[in-house]
């Protein structure tokens, strides 16, 4: 992240000293900022030369930027020297992994700075440079030499080397070397001029051996290199403007794109713009509603009161056609595959003895052969009373939905105004509340209508059914008797009496219904009665309910909402704006979050415009290059000379 280190500097001279105190700054972590931002060269240079804590070298980067309409878009980047000797010997491979990673990039030269007073052999960089992964071929890098003040007379052998590097006799490079002559530190804080600085060089090059024996003059002084490096980056970018094309253009699509996300401003009078937001929010949910638009609305409904309905079904009764202590897991098995077992019910296994018991229990003064209604009122609610919880989750569930669809309505047709989407959501969620408690209230008069009375018009499918679960029941009984019969035939009357008691018992159609012991009003046909009744009719109460609670729920819940909304919330909003508690100017005050991305867009896309343009005009670039967005890195590698901190700047 990058963080600003002073205030803009509009005196050059004064560029320097503000270098020095943002390098202290970064090797100084564990001191305040603004300690430095008033220190001198001596205070500075004290405080490297004492402060033990300060660091030798910081992956932070001291970043200058130029503001100036006239000059070029580059980036030049001062890497710290390589160095072979260091306490830290981790701080060798740090600085190093550094210098790679910057040189490495294909749209960029590599300076490198050699200091006369070395061997070119045991210059680093130069061998850095020269790897696969940065400019094996020697395109990109530029040699120069300096300090050549630094060599004395008796320095012949050096001298003589670097002449020939020089003029290309020794270490032979694509693009030769450069020799530069720089001002001392004395000079510097003397404040030499620019034009002194190039008339110093010029007649120390034209007055010292072996430098004013060279016939080539254009390889000396800042100016000549500057040229030279000027004509190099026009040819770099005129090599990368068809590739640099095609990534404006792509940034301009992408902006054009995300710009056309950004909902728009209104154009009209606010209190037109609020009324058509509004009735355009409610035209939405009567769209999902009916299914016209959003349909994951509806089709995630169906889902909810389908799973109800299997819910429901898992209630029906099971009823077994022999005695509870015959329900072994046997017998469970073997009519598990017979027509009275009901599919997807879950609920527990009822047999002979407790229909029996029931009917029993309910017995008083009726003649025999009549069995009170009690009986299968009874047993029917048993089923009933389970309808509850299923018609409350699939209540929930289908509220929940419209929730999340209202919730995703506001964001699309008023997210843009953070206080509009506010103030409107607690209109509408009061709304749908106040439809959910009328639904609520809806559904449990339905399960009530359901237990008391019980009744249908449907009298031939009621009939029908009874029909087909009785005759169902009686095959199953006869089916399970011959299955004992065979069993206890050849050993009947060896068996013990009460034995026999519960073969005849239990298939009373088959024997003799005399039996002393028992109340006439008892036979099995009564508990398959008992059971067949209840059965069917719980067939067409579950699939009057299977209907009416979704109907329900789409009517008084979701129907009623949609129909209602729009009055609601114009009603509401006339009556505020009237009273004055909110205005329309207000509710359209714009997200700010949004506001701010449309600007950052807009200008983005006036910056990629006016660079699209610039690039479609060029055929050909002059040395001396125009301000072109975009171009290529310049980046230096050099020895550090005594006063520089060994950070990146």
């Amino acid at each position: 992240m990058e963080q600003r280190f002073g205030s803009p500097i509009f005196d050059k001279n004064n560029i320097e000293i503000w270098v020095r105190r943002a390098q202290a700054a970064v090797l100084s972590p564990h001191k305040h900022q603004a300690e430095f931002e008033t220190m001198s060269k001596a205070e500075l240079k004290a405080l490297m030369e004492h402060d033990k804590e300060i660091l030798q070298f910081s992956k932070n980067v001291v970043v200058i930027k130029i503001m100036d309409p006239d000059a070029t878009d580059l980036s030049f980047v001062d890497l710290p020297g390589l160095i072979q000797n260091a306490k830290d010997e981790r701080l060798i491979s740090t600085v190093k992994s550094l210098v790679e990673g910057y040189i490495q990039g294909s749209n960029s030269l590599i300076v490198i700075a050699m200091p006369a007073t070395d061997d070119y052999e045991n210059l680093q960089a130069v061998t850095i440079a020269k790897s696969p992964k940065a400019d094996p071929e020697g395109d990109r890098t530029i040699g120069v030499i300096t300090k050549p003040d630094m060599l004395g007379e008796n320095n012949i052998g050096a001298r003589k080397n670097w002449k020939e590097t020089l003029d290309g006799t020794r270490h032979p490079t694509t693009h030769g070397y450069f020799c530069v002559r720089l001002p001392d530190d004395l000079q510097r804080e003397a404040g030499i001029t620019k034009e002194e600085v190039q008339e110093n060089a010029d007649a120390y090059f034209s007055s010292t051996l072996p430098w004013n024996q060279m016939t080539d003059r254009s390889r000396f002084g800042i100016p000549n290199f500057v040229q030279y490096v000027s004509k190099l980056l026009v040819d770099l970018i005129e090599k990368s403007l068809p590739s640099l094309r095609g990534r404006v253009d792509e940034k301009l699509q992408q902006c054009l794109t995300d710009l056309e996300g950004i909902p728009p401003l209104p154009q009209g009078h606010p209190s037109t713009e609020v009324l058509m937001r509004i009735t355009n929010f409610c035209r939405a949910i009567n769209d999902a509603v009916s299914g016209e638009k959003y349909k994951h609305f509806v089709q995630s409904n169906l889902v909810t009161y389908s799973k109800f309905k299997s819910e429901i079904i898992a209630t029906a009764p099971e009823f077994r056609p022999f005695e509870g202590s015959a329900l072994s897991l046997e017998k469970t098995r073997r009519c598990s595959s017979c027509i009275t077992f009901v599919p997807g019910s879950q609920t527990e296994a009822r047999g002979l003895d407790i229909v029996r018991n029931r009917i029993k229990l309910s017995i008083t003064w009726e003649l025999p052969g009549h069995i009170p209604f009690e009986v299968t009122k009874n047993l029917l609610h048993d089923y009933i009373d389970l309808w509850a919880e299923p018609t409350l989750d699939c209540f929930q569930a289908a509220k929940a939905t419209t929730t999340q669809l209202l919730i995703k309505l506001l964001q699309e047709y008023l997210g843009q105004y953070k206080f509009f989407q506010k103030y409107i959501s607690d209109l509408v969620f009061k709304e749908h509340n106040d439809c959910g408690r009328g639904t609520d209230e809806m559904l449990q008069k339905i399960l009530q209508m359901e237990k008391n009375p019980l009744c249908t018009q449907n009298s031939d499918v009621l009939s029908s059914q009874r029909r087909e679960w009785k005759d169902s029941l009686l095959r199953e009984a006869g089916r399970m008797y011959s299955e004992e019969l065979q069993q206890e035939k050849s050993t009947y009357h060896r068996c013990s009496t009460s034995r026999r008691s519960y073969i005849r018992h239990t298939f009373a159609s088959v024997f003799s219904r005399a039996d002393d012991h028992r109340p006439t009003t008892w036979t099995i046909d009564d508990e398959i009665e008992i059971m067949a009744g209840v059965q069917a009719y719980f067939h067409v109460a579950y699939q009057r309910i299977i209907d009416y609670i979704p109907l329900t729920i789409e009517h008084e819940l979701n129907q009623n909402l949609a129909n209602n909304i729009g009055n609601a919330l114009i009603d509401k909003v006339m009556q505020d704006t009237t009273e004055h508690r909110v205005t329309f100017e207000q509710l359209l005050s714009e997200d700010p979050v949004i506001a701010a991305k449309r600007e950052e867009l807009q200008n983005r896309r006036s910056r990629l415009l006016k660079i699209k343009a610039v690039l479609d005009k060029f055929k050909h670039l002059e040395p001396i290059a125009p301000s072109i967005p975009s171009s290529p890195t310049v980046e230096m590698e050099e020895q550090e000379e005594e006063y520089d901190a060994p950070c990146e700047g």
